[in-house]
C-alpha cells in the first residue's frame, strides 16, 4: 500500500510503498500506543489523514523537527495516508499537499508571526493551560 512519509529533519516527503499501515508506521519510527490521528484534508474524491508521535509538540524545540500543512504545525516525523469516501485507508496517489518544513523553533515563530501558521496551544474549560513551545502543562501525566 502506498503512504507518504514526512521527515522534517532531512526536509523530505515522499510516496512510498509499505506492506501495511503499521509497517509504515514502523519505518519511520511511529510506535503503538504513542501516535495521534487528524484529518489533513478532505474533498469529494478522497481524504488525507496523517499519523505524528502524540506528545510531538511538547518536545524540547533543539531536539525537535517541525513542519506545517495547511496552517497547522506538526513535530517529528509522520505518515500521511488517503482514505475514500466511507473511510477506507486507500493507495496514496500524488500530488503531496504543500508541506512548509521550518529550520528550527524560530523560523516557527517567524510562520506564526507572518500568520502562515496557527500557534498550537491546548485548553481546558475555556482557558489556556499550554501554548507552543512552552513544557507540557503539569494537568497533563505523560511521560516522554
Amino acid at each position: 500500500m502506498m503512504f507518504a512519509t514526512v521527515e522534517p529533519h532531512l526536509c523530505q516527503a515522499r510516496i512510498v510503498g509499505f506492506k501495511s499501515l503499521f509497517a509504515a508506521e514502523r519505518a519511520i519510527g511511529l510506535e503503538p500506543n504513542k501516535i495521534d490521528f487528524a484529518i489533513v484534508s478532505r474533498d469529494r474524491d478522497r481524504g488525507i489523514g496523517i499519523i505524528v508521535f502524540e506528545y510531538g509538540l511538547f518536545v524540547p524545540p533543539h531536539q525537535q523537527a517541525y513542519f506545517a500543512i495547511e496552517q497547522r504545525l506538526y513535530a517529528g516525523n509522520a505518515l500521511l495516508y488517503a482514505f475514500n469516501q466511507v473511510g477506507e485507508t486507500i493507495d496514496f496517489e500524488p500530488p503531496l499537499p504543500f508541506i512548509d518544513f521550518f529550520n528550527g523553533a524560530l523560523d516557527v515563530e517567524q510562520a506564526i508571526h507572518d500568520g502562515r501558521i496557527v500557534r498550537p496551544q491546548m485548553l481546558l474549560n475555556g482557558k489556556v493551560i499550554w501554548s507552543w513551545p512552552a513544557e507540557r502543562p503539569k494537568e497533563l501525566a505523560i511521560k516522554l
